[in-house]
């Protein structure tokens, strides 16, 4: 078990290193870019441009392109351990078939005897290391076999670090959101909102006026979205905000609501239904799975 738990450990580690080299370098590359053009360029040319980088998270670190510029770096690295690998088992060789000094503790030369044959003396107690201080452990009686007992390298304890964070963060990720549905679940009432001869996913809030869904399906209508998000008035949140992938929540600040003109709400509108029928939720939500896969690399924290 502990062996299988090494090899995997291995394949691993190597995915990782080879992910977190490509990422980073993929990242500073649309840094330097987004800099250069970000006084130029639309804001959805540099939404898609950081895209990217979720793209490069999603595709496995082994798919290269020949036209890529970093595709020659596999190769190098791959020779460059060959290269070290060889001069290893050379120096190895050498010392194997390297003869013994004459002056060796262990061996002392003596003349030739009666058959022609060198003789040496057996070495004294103590000059050669106690072998059993070694993790190397008898098999029956005798000394018959050797065994080695396996143990966890340093690489599956790392993967076994990066299991249990991954497991803590989709656990508070979880809650939070559970949480968040729950505490807002009060603001929703159950009469159905009627728009354009349908009866949208949304629902109406008794708190607010009949003007703001009227303006809701206006918006909706004009962007096209089919469905409404659920309307929740929240003290909890100082500037609009849309959460859910699958069940959108609209959640409007109780205190900013009272003031804000028909334009306001207008363009507030625009925007949060902007996000949903974009997509954004579901983009959002991807990436924070594949934020939780890789917690470890403080780039996708920064980014």
């Amino acid at each position: 078990m502990i062996s299988t738990l090494n090899v995997i450990a291995e394949h691993w580690f190597d995915w990782q290193v080879a992910m977190l080299w490509q990422t980073a370098a993929l990242i500073a590359i649309v840094w330097i870019v987004d800099l250069a053009i970000r006084k130029w360029v639309h804001p959805q040319v540099r939404y898609a441009l950081w895209m990217l980088v979720l793209v490069k998270l999603l595709i496995p670190p082994t798919w290269t392109s020949p036209a890529s510029v970093t595709s020659y770096i596999p190769g190098l690295a791959h020779r460059a351990a060959t290269v070290m690998e060889r001069a290893e088992t050379e120096v190895d060789n050498t010392q194997t078939i390297m003869p013994a000094p004459l002056n060796h503790p262990g061996l002392t030369a003596t003349p030739p005897s009666k058959g022609g044959e060198l003789e040496s003396s057996p070495p004294a107690k103590g000059e050669y290391p106690d072998l059993s201080r070694r993790s190397l452990k008898a098999k029956g009686e005798g000394g018959r076999g050797l065994s080695v007992t396996p143990s966890l390298s340093w690489k599956t304890n790392a993967m076994l670090t990066w299991l249990a964070g991954i497991i803590v963060l989709s656990t508070w990720l979880i809650v939070r959101l559970s949480g968040l549905r729950r505490e807002h679940s009060a603001g929703w009432h159950g009469q159905a909102v009627l728009g354009r001869g349908e009866t949208s996913g949304g629902t109406r809030n008794s708190h607010l006026p009949e003007r703001f869904y009227v303006q809701l399906e206006a918006v909706a209508a004009k962007l096209g979205l089919k469905r409404l998000p659920r309307v929740v008035l929240t003290d909890k949140v100082a500037c609009p905000a849309v959460f859910g992938v699958f069940r959108p929540v609209l959640l409007m600040p109780a205190e900013k609501f009272k003031t804000m003109t028909h334009q306001d709400t207008e363009h507030i509108l625009l925007h949060e239904l902007a996000h949903i029928k974009r997509g954004d939720l579901f983009v959002h939500a991807v990436w924070m799975l594949v934020q939780i896969v890789y917690w470890f690399n403080p780039l996708l924290w920064m980014i």
